[in-house]
């Protein structure tokens, strides 16, 4: 028993620290430079990990590529006994500590390596190690946006919902942040149907999803409401809903849900030719107007394929889109379950007249005035484009152009109704086709919305360019533009590199955040440009890691944008993921141990993720929408409780018996906020410890003349004996003090020499020297 009792205080006493007030400290910890320039004033960015990065605890652990859909939680906290002592039966004090292997966890999905990293961040907000979640093999899919359910938010959790992304057959994961590593290298009979211990989503749909993103708790109480966006670039994505209970999420099962896909309120029976494909098709919503939609249900959809699926929707009429990329919802501290219903997404355009891209002659021409400089030629999507580099804009044409879907993509709003989740109303907050003649607006410049983040006043809109300079192979002239290829555009709006916008949701004003650093003129530029071809999708990497040409403007992409506020304890505190697609070497291949490469083979990426700090969530105000927090322990008396008998990190009580203590945020906001429940058994026969401590045990003057003050704080309304001996172990002086609280004594020690002054409480033994001069 004194062989543990010694480790614990050792472990409480290193961990003491970390309990100050409000430990983060934002720094830059990457050996990477963040890659990406600020444009805002106010806002800071810090490297938080690379894939040059080595951690303390996890030295062979590699940080993937193509970092994107992020979610921070954190880690089960550890609960030790730092003063454990009964007087009488009566009394304990038990303490809490942090997690020795890190306060957070955060979860990355890293698309292309088909695979889900964590990394465990300490209580200052520095990686200490990382480990792969999922590898290639049991993520199987790439794997794009995602979201980190939680109690505090959702109403259930913590649960990461990872998007599975390669063609309509794919499924959505649900991911324990605090599971075993899954490293299963098998090779599935039936890829189509695989499935590994229920991480797969099965009763969710196959859908190519990019993110599944549940409302807040309070939007529809006790249901559980989930956008999905379907990003399926060979067919027509489609916005879609899943609905349950919240009290299965609760308990885990995510698959007792009903499935529904968004359509146009109309009579269908009644629609023909252009009108039918109008009210079917993204682009037959034009202008600021709001439109009715609905959700209708898809019965059976476990025993779906994901053609089927494609086929049940477009033979109901539900809404086709290009790719339905990111949602995020609105927030709001006053009234967050209202502003989730309002939710903004993300729908990626698509090259005109590629393959990706069917087009309808029933659509009417869509005419706007665009840019050229007259150089851009081939394709877009798919492939390699040609590039000129001058900013200058030399002259304009009008083009006409048909077709289902956007080119350089959409946000739009979707506001569900207040009392019925499946009704709601639709509109367009940013056209990118929409152009004008201006060169000086920015809105011309949206290079293909991608990922998008809501706060309560602003959005902040993600590019992902695609090298859009182009696209199509018809040499047929436009009417309007002679000499032009019909469907062949040579807008080159690719004069700068990957942005996110910040979008002012009450008046439409839109300012650049920032944007990526490919580093092009630094003295390491051809370290971040070293694939063939400068970037893109890659199917040829260059493996020798020497320069094949610069990254050209928009090859990098972005992916995930995670509030961290409350868990840092500082407003406006975000983690961004940062793809610089161009950054390559053998150094970077298979960095989370799976045998399953992409269609295009190994990836050899590497990636980042950058802290952002002073991020603006609400205008007109230097205050943030919501509130940050510092975690704190909070201790129960039963696993129902909704409020805590105690908040603090050390609990005193008077009755032995079984306590629950969760670590998280303040209780003013939601009961059992971030709750991970570790159950602490008091008993008076098994635990007994110190009712003093060193740190109130106090002698002076020391060295003294003779008279000497002893000082200390008793924890409990014990009894104290004070023994004073002499340097020949013979008792010089003794004392007896009652109760709980501080106390003091004043000793004579007449003669000169060294004498040793002890406390006794109990199992509690404390000793100093005074020397007598």
């Amino acid at each position: 028993m004194k062989k543990i009792y010694l480790y614990l205080i050792s472990a409480i006493t290193l961990c003491n620290v970390a309990n100050a007030q409000n430990p983060v400290v934002l720094q830059q910890h990457s050996v990477t430079p963040t890659l990406i320039t600020m444009s805002m004033a106010g806002v800071n960015a810090y490297g938080l990990i690379g894939s040059d990065d080595n951690l303390s605890k996890a030295p062979n652990f590699k940080f993937g590529g193509m970092a994107d859909g992020a979610g921070i939680t954190l880690n089960h906290p550890a609960v030790m006994f730092d003063s454990v002592v009964f007087v009488k039966g009566t009394m304990a004090t038990v303490t809490g500590m942090y997690n020795p292997e890190g306060t957070y966890l955060y979860l990355t999905n890293h698309e292309d390596n088909l695979g889900i990293s964590r990394m465990y961040l300490d209580e200052t907000f520095k990686p200490l190690k990382g480990d792969w979640i999922l590898n290639s093999n049991a993520g199987y899919w790439r794997l794009c946006s995602a979201t980190m359910a939680k109690p505090e938010i959702n109403g259930f959790g913590p649960v990461f919902f990872s998007g599975g992304e390669s063609g309509a057959e794919s499924l959505v994961h649900a991911v324990d942040p605090f599971s075993k590593p899954a490293f299963k290298n098998v090779s599935p009979d039936d890829s189509v149907y695989w499935d590994q211990g229920g991480q797969y989503l099965h009763h969710w749909g196959r859908w190519s999803t990019e993110n599944a993103v549940p409302l807040h708790k309070d939007a529809y109480p006790g249901k559980v409401v989930i956008i999905l966006g379907d990003d399926d670039f060979e067919g027509q994505g489609q916005i879609v809903m899943i609905v349950g209970n919240l009290s299965d999420f609760k308990n885990k099962n995510y698959n007792n849900v009903t499935v529904y896909a968004l359509r146009k309120v109309a009579n269908f029976t009644t629609l023909t030719g252009a009108d039918l494909d109008k009210a079917r098709f993204e682009r037959g919503l034009t202008g600021t107007a709001e439109i009715d939609v609905e959700f209708v249900e898809i019965p059976n959809i476990v025993t779906m394929t994901g053609a089927q699926i494609n086929a049940f929707c477009n033979a109901n009429n539900t809404m086709s889109f290009g790719r339905v990329e990111d949602i995020d919802f609105r927030k709001s501290m006053t009234n967050p379950g209202a502003a989730s219903r309002e939710t903004y997404i993300c729908v990626t355009g698509q090259v005109w007249g590629s393959t990706q891209n069917p087009l309808s002659s029933s659509f009417d021409p869509v005419t706007f005035t665009g840019f050229w400089d007259g150089t851009s030629t081939s394709y877009g999507n798919n492939g390699y484009t040609g590039f000129n580099t001058v900013a200058t804009i030399p002259g304009s044409h009008v083009f006409a152009m048909s077709g289902q879907k956007t080119m350089f993509g959409r946000v739009y709003k979707l506001l569900l109704d207040p009392t019925n989740h499946l009704k709601g109303k639709l509109s367009i907050v940013w056209d990118g086709d929409a152009k004008n003649s201006n060169a000086g607006d920015i809105k011309n410049y949206l290079m293909n919305c991608d990922n998008i983040m809501a706060t309560e006043d602003y959005l902040y809109i993600q590019e992902d360019p695609n090298r859009y300079s182009g696209g199509g192979t018809s040499t047929s002239t436009q009417t309007g533009c002679s000499g032009c290829p019909i469907n062949k555009f040579y807008f080159n709006y690719e004069n700068h590199d990957s942005r996110i916008y910040q979008y002012n949701i009450a008046t439409g004003a839109v300012s650049i955040f920032l944007e990526q650093d490919h580093r092009r003129t630094a003295s390491d530029a051809s370290y971040y440009n070293q694939a063939a071809s400068g970037g893109g999708s890659f199917a040829n990497p260059n493996p020798t890691g020497t320069t094949s040409s610069i990254s050209r403007p928009g090859d990098w992409e972005y992916g995930a944008l995670v509030d961290v506020s409350a868990e840092t304890g500082k407003p406006g505190t975000y983690i961004l993921s940062n793809q610089p697609h161009s950054w390559q070497s053998l150094n970077y291949i298979r960095p989370d141990g799976g045998s399953r490469p992409t269609p295009q083979g190994y990836r050899l990426e590497a990636s980042n993720l950058i802290v952002l700090s002073g991020l603006p969530e609400k205008s007109g105000t230097s205050m943030f929408s919501m509130a940050a927090e510092t975690p704190t322990w909070h201790w129960f008396d039963n696993t129902t409780a909704t409020s805590p008998i105690y908040s603090g990190k050390h609990f005193v009580t008077t009755m032995p018996g079984n306590y629950w203590v969760a670590y998280g945020t303040s209780m003013a906001k939601s009961a059992k906020k971030e709750v991970n429940l570790v159950a602490v058994t008091v008993s008076s026969t098994n635990l007994q410890e110190a009712a003093l401590t060193e740190a109130s045990f106090n002698i002076s003057p020391n060295p003294t003349s003779g008279d000497v003050n002893v000082s200390f704080e008793n924890m409990f309304s014990s009894t104290v004996y004070i023994n004073v001996t002499g340097a020949n172990g013979n008792t010089v002086a003794t004392a007896t003090v009652e109760g709980k609280g501080t106390h003091k004594k004043v000793f004579s020690l007449g003669s000169k020499g060294i004498y040793t002054i002890s406390l006794t409480s109990g199992n509690s033994v404390l000793s100093k020297k005074v020397v007598v001069e």
